[in-house]
């Protein structure tokens, strides 16, 4: 089974969401805006996440890419500014 997964990235906090490749929701969790947090959230899917697609204002996106995408920078992924 496939994983894909969506992070609303702001300053303070980053809601996550993984679904299946069927659609069905298997995380929906807020965690604070860290690189650790957010790799801890997603670990469980690491080895079957094929695609991360992040939205964020320019400011969070900018300074979030430039720590937290490191980790997950093997993985396609899309990132969108508010």
């Amino acid at each position: 089974m496939e994983f894909f997964s969506g992070l609303d990235v702001g300053m303070d906090e980053t809601a996550i969401c993984v679904v299946d490749d069927k659609g069905k929701v298997a995380l929906q969790t807020t965690v604070v805006a860290d690189t650790d947090a957010i790799k801890l959230a997603l670990k469980p899917y690491l080895g079957r996440l094929r695609r991360v697609g992040a939205h964020g204002r320019r400011g969070c996106i900018r300074n979030w890419k430039s720590s937290a995408c490191r980790w997950c920078a093997w993985k396609p992924s899309t990132c969108a500014r508010r």
